[in-house]
């Protein structure tokens, strides 16, 4: 595999400092997609070094390219660089050495094969929906190697199966997509896949637009297990410590967690980005709320473990995040809810941490009566309210929980959660 932190730390020797360390990364990847009925493939490939250096403050420098040469000269820039720097601290961490690794050995062939089965699928069921349709699977490997001046070192190779399925309509009518995957082994269930994005698409082309007298009133909200992964994604963004302030994030009635070494998550890591072994974490719960923290932001208090940042200064960041399940079947919050909206799937989600305020836009928005018997797909129902308050209304959630890939800051990451309820929650009319 070449040279490691910890080879390359004991080539460069002594550095007067009060911490710091060398970073490897190299990431691999290949990717096959179909689209219109045609196929591609990519492969591509990137390695680079780091090095991070505390004395007066904290330096990091970087190269793309491994080798002892290398190492000597960006440990000798970091250095510079942190005498240049304000003062910066570390909390302590425990000493870690170890290697893990999740592989799987999956070819070009075998992702072509996906590729093909998924847009064949696609192109079966909604032949009469969508005049486009492309689904696009790709594999990447990471290795990340953390050698420090502490005696931590690690080793840390992870393989990532990823598919996303699209389908568009004539002008628009349909825009449905769906994503599935995580960290391998991982199986893609095709079925599961194609029946998601028919039930988007089958909305989509029948939407109707939101009455102006509906503009700004609380309706019951229904989450499905994309849109509370949203919800929980943005929790996990308000309690990073370094965004987190008071009043951002009050009382929950659910509970949310962050949890790197989740089997199968996208964004599994057994070791944060500072070499400190990455624990579960129950983030927010009715019984109060635990930060995402570095070793810098541990200082204040707190437990670091959720550092990303392998060529810059590490910043708190989620890894897997969901909302914890309870004992409802999805089928029985929506008969239980006389009247209200339900989200199905996620176009997109934001929080405004100076304000408290979340957006999210479903992909689509029905509204529904006398417990689902009336269903009218919505185009233009948007949620616009506190975080604060809808975490506070948030009452009812299924037993079942499903993940999503994304990618957070360049780094790859999961969400997901149960069917969830918000029993009030203020709906505008508007796109985003």
């Amino acid at each position: 595999m070449g040279w490691d932190a910890e080879s390359l730390i004991t080539n460069v020797g002594e550095i007067e400092a009060r911490y710091y360390d060398i970073v490897t990364f190299r990431y691999s990847g290949k990717e096959s997609a179909v689209r219109g009925g045609e196929m591609e493939e990519h492969r591509w490939s990137s390695e680079a070094l780091a090095a991070r250096v505390l004395s007066k403050g904290y330096g990091v420098a970087s190269i793309d390219r491994i080798g002892p040469a290398e190492a000597r000269s960006v440990i000798e820039r970091a250095a510079k660089l942190a005498e240049m720097s304000s003062t910066s601290s570390l909390a302590p961490a425990e000493i870690e050495k170890g290697s893990r690794e999740m592989r799987a050995d999956v070819n070009l062939e075998a992702l072509a094969g996906l590729a093909n089965e998924l847009y064949e699928a696609a192109k079966g069921r909604l032949s009469t929906m969508a005049e486009h349709i492309e689904s696009v699977v790709d594999m990447e490997s990471r290795e990340k190697t953390i050698a420090s001046s502490e005696g931590s070192s690690i080793i840390e190779r992870i393989d990532s199966l990823t598919a996303i399925i699209y389908a568009l309509g004539p002008a628009g009518t349909v825009r449905a997509a769906i994503s599935f995957g995580g960290s391998c082994p991982q199986r893609i269930d095709v079925e599961e896949a194609i029946d998601r994005l028919v039930e988007i698409a089958s909305y989509q082309r029948n939407f109707r637009q939101l009455s102006p007298f509906y503009d700004g009133h609380r309706f019951k909200v229904v989450l499905d297990w994309e849109c509370s992964g949203a919800l929980a994604h943005e929790v996990a963004h308000a309690l990073e410590a370094t965004s987190y302030r008071y009043g951002l994030v009050k009382v929950s009635q659910r509970s949310f967690v962050d949890h790197p070494g989740l089997p199968g998550g996208y964004g599994l890591q057994f070791w944060d980005d500072e070499a400190v072994r990455a624990p579960k974490k129950r983030i927010l719960s009715p019984g109060g709320k635990e930060l995402l923290h570095t070793r810098a932001t541990a200082l204040s208090g707190g437990k670091p473990g959720n550092a990303r940042g392998l060529s810059y200064k590490p910043r708190p960041l989620m890894s897997n995040v969901y909302m914890e399940p309870e004992d409802w079947d999805e089928s029985e919050i929506v008969e239980d809810t006389s009247r209200g909206m339900m989200f199905i799937g996620l176009e997109e989600a934001r929080l405004d941490t100076s304000t408290g305020v979340i957006v999210m836009k479903p992909q689509v928005a029905v509204y529904f009566e006398r417990k689902g018997e009336v269903m009218i797909p919505i185009a233009d129902a948007v949620l616009v309210d506190r975080l604060s308050e809808i975490l506070a209304v948030a009452d009812a959630a299924s037993r079942r929980v499903r993940m999503r890939p994304n990618m957070e800051r360049g780094y790859p990451v999961s969400e997901g959660g149960p069917t969830s309820r918000l029993s009030g929650a203020r709906i505008e009319k508007r796109s985003i």
